[in-house]
């Protein structure tokens, strides 16, 4: 299909799946925002907890129709939970620094603290509207997804960063594998691996599989999947060749 970026993917998905509401857990450091804000969609939370990060979006985005922005971490339980601050405030999470160190060398453990988590559906349930796009772009996402399960009820696209590198990070809710394996089950079909520039670490793109819950599809939407398929099938050769 010749899509080669998270941008191209879903401008072209906005099109089978047209979002009425996004979240997205994780927010860019690198003014990219913008790329969902040019999304067809009405409404966009946007969740981020880096507080100082946090802050400076908000001022951006002040006064947006259907923008907002909320400092938070989110999580599968609402509990009081570690929180690990990195040398690098990007890869700053829920997750313990050290095994992160398999994917970026030089990454060191700032600081442990102590943060509130919140699980994605008690948080969303302060707004109306229908979440059909799910997008957590830190790690782990997997814990950020298991406390979604409501959520992704409606959702037809998921995009998660997850680790590809075999064998690397497995077991701590931060792996491709692991998030297939509970995505898969809840008829969700992984369609795009989409490698980050070191290469072990992907954006993983994920569309709502009809034909698991439907046996009669129509035609297009057949079409429409199996070419998906097809697409995500030579996108994860290439990541897997990268990655070795």
């Amino acid at each position: 299909m010749g899509l080669t970026s998270l941008n191209e993917w879903m401008a072209f998905l906005s099109g089978i799946f047209p979002p009425s509401g996004a979240c997205l857990v994780g927010a860019p450091r690198d003014g990219a925002l913008s790329k969902y804000i040019e999304l067809p969609l009405d409404r966009l939370v946007v969740i981020e907890a880096d507080e100082e990060l946090c802050g400076e979006l908000a001022l951006d985005w002040k006064g947006s129709a259907k923008v907002s922005v909320h400092c938070g971490v989110m999580s599968d339980s609402n509990a009081t939970q570690k929180f690990y601050l990195a040398s690098n405030p990007a890869e700053s999470s829920l997750l313990e620094i050290a095994p992160l160190g398999k994917i970026w060398r030089n990454l060191a453990l700032a600081e442990v603290g102590q943060r509130f988590g919140t699980t994605l559906d008690d948080f969303l349930s302060n707004f109306e509207a229908r979440w059909n796009w799910v997008m957590v772009d830190c790690l782990p996402a997997l814990k950020v997804l298991r406390g979604s399960s409501t959520t992704l009820r409606d959702a037809d696209v998921i995009v998660a960063r997850g680790v590809i590198a075999p064998g690397v990070l497995q077991g701590c809710e931060a792996s491709c594998g692991e998030l297939d394996d509970y995505l898969t089950p809840k008829n969700f079909l992984r369609i795009a691996t989409l490698p980050e520039r070191n290469g072990l670490v992907a954006s993983l793109v994920y569309v709502r599989d009809w034909r698991s819950q439907y046996a009669e599809s129509t035609t297009e939407q057949t079409a429409q999947l199996a070419a998906l398929t097809q697409s995500r099938d030579e996108q994860s050769q290439l990541a897997a060749e990268r990655a070795n």
